[in-house]
Parts: structure tokens; sequence; C-alpha cells
């Protein structure tokens, strides 16, 4: 058996055992290599799959004949509302999976 503390932030001590046999393939969680792919490799195309996709919306919503209608207004502000949350999040992550640059380091919180 393996035994380790685990210390909380009020400073209690919690005692935590682990059994030798049980190895990682048996609960195997997301890992590092996971984490890299999906945010370097798949995450662009998906930014950029979501943003041709809205401004084809917009193209679409915007016909004369659509332009009127209760349809053009929710269809138009989801496609720009989803460009927006794809631009904001996705950058972000990749930038950080691929250590290039880390926007939580912009934070003074930590100081």
């Amino acid at each position: 058996m393996n035994d380790s503390a685990v210390s909380t932030t009020d400073g209690t001590n919690f005692s935590m055992l682990s059994n030798s046999t049980t190895t990682s393939s048996t609960r195997r969680g997301p890992s590092d290599v996971d984490y890299y792919f999906v945010w370097v490799y798949v995450s662009p195309w998906i930014l950029l799959i979501g943003i041709v996709g809205n401004i084809l919306t917009l193209l679409v919503m915007s016909r004369r004949r659509l332009r009127g209608s209760s349809t053009y207004v929710y269809l138009s502000a989801m496609a720009v509302a989803d460009s927006l949350a794809l631009l904001f999040r996705i950058p972000p992550e990749f930038f950080e999976a691929a250590r290039i640059f880390t926007f939580k380091n912009l934070s003074r919180s930590d100081q």
C-alpha cells in the first residue's frame, strides 16, 4: 500500500491510501497527450468550420426575402454570439496547450 497525506487550506491533513495493484490503465482519465492533441490539432478545425458556418448563416439570412422575419433576427444574433464564443474561448486554450502563451498569466490576482 502507498500512503500519502493531503493538506487542505485550513491545515487539516487527510491520509489517502491507494492500492498498489491498481494500475493507471483501469482508471484512465484525460491525459496530457489527449489534452494536447484535442486543443492543438482538433480545436483549430472546430474554430474554422464554426466561423465559416456562421458566416454562411449570416449570408443566407441577409437575403431580401428573409430580412424582415423574426427568424432573421434570432438566427443572425445566434450566429454572431456563436462566433464570439468561438473566438474568445478556443484561441486562449489553443495557445496554452501549444505552450505559446498563457492568458492566465496576465491576471494580477497572484501578486
